[in-house]
Parts: structure tokens; sequence; C-alpha cells
């Protein structure tokens, strides 16, 4: 039973909520979140405890400095396998925009091309965050040079204390997917 309750997806579930209700405001607001603040109270709280597991040497980056030359061909995250003393992958890379650049379509359509480029390696998740929505992609190759996108998930962001019931709801109907054990084995396994 305890072997059970403590499994890998209800310790990330565990840390998960525990990150939020440490993050999260505790009352209702309306006030459009930035990118920043997105990324460091709301993104990390639920990609971390996915995409980092010591004991498999992955681990979640945020790229907060420029290391690409052009910055509009940088993710805004990357997961990265440790192998030795050297990072490899990625296994998967990401971009956030902030509810107040959510009608910006430009923006968001870069950070789409730029995360189908990079998540066009073989097995690399993809994951764009505009607002409050977290969508989740995969990049297949279905003929010589044709490659598709295609959305695996769509999760609501909690924007606040009281709306973390709900996306507890929304996991519960992606677990109902039946592509989900995959997509977790590949969370927490890297290349498959």
């Amino acid at each position: 039973m305890y072997k059970q309750f403590f499994s890998d997806d209800n310790v990330n579930l565990m840390t998960e909520l525990r990150n939020l209700i440490e993050s999260l405001p505790r009352t209702k607001f309306n006030a459009l979140i930035r990118e920043s603040s997105l990324s460091c109270s709301y993104v990390h709280c639920i990609l971390n405890p996915i995409f980092t597991s010591p004991e498999n040497s992955t681990h979640l980056i945020w790229l907060n400095t420029q290391t690409v030359k052009e910055s509009d061909k940088q993710p805004g995250f990357v997961g990265n396998t440790l192998v030795g003393s050297q990072f490899e992958g990625p296994v998967v890379v990401g971009d956030v925009e902030g509810e107040d650049r959510k009608s910006d379509t430009n923006p968001c359509l870069l950070d789409l091309i730029r995360i189908g480029i990079l998540s066009g390696y073989d097995g690399v998740i993809g994951v764009h965050v505009v607002g409050v929505q977290q969508t989740c992609y995969i990049v297949s190759l279905m003929g010589c040079g044709v490659y598709i996108m295609l959305e695996l998930c769509t999760i609501t962001l909690p924007k606040d204390f009281t709306e973390i019931r709900s996306h507890r709801s929304n996991h519960e109907e992606l677990k109902k997917n039946d592509e989900f054990p995959h997509i977790q084995d590949h969370y927490r396994m890297g290349h498959p």
C-alpha cells in the first residue's frame, strides 16, 4: 500500500503541489502574469518535478543568459542528461510567453518554430507555455524531409491558490490519455 502511494507519479504530484502551494498567490487575482513570474513561480513548479531526476541524471535548466549569439535561436529552458561531467541532450526544450504577450502572435509563432526545430531530434519533447496554457509537442519524421509537429496535451496552469483543484483534475484527465504512460516514461528515462 505505501509503495503504491509513494510511487514516482504520486511523489512528483506531491512535489508539484507543494511547490505550487509555496509559490502561488493565496487569493484570486486578475493581473496579467509576466514571463519572468510565470517561469519562476508557475512553470518551474510544475516542470521541475517531471524533468529533474538526479537518479536518472536528467536536469531542467533555465537559460536566463544568452548561450547562442542570436537569442531567437535559444529556447527558454532545456532538459538535459548529465553524462560524466557534461550535459548531453536535450530531452525537452521549451519556451514561455507571459500573459501580457499572449495576444502578440509573432513571438508565439517564433517560439513554436524554434521548439519544432529543436524537438526534431529523436525523442525530444517540446513544451510551449503561453499565459497559463502549457502545451506539449513531439515532432515526427513522416517521410523524406517531412516532419509533423503533433500536440500531445494541453494543461491549464493554476493562476492562484483557488485553481489548484481544477489543475489537479486536469492531471486526472491527462492520465486517461492512452499516451500518458509513454510520455511519463520518456520524461523519466531521457531518450528512448
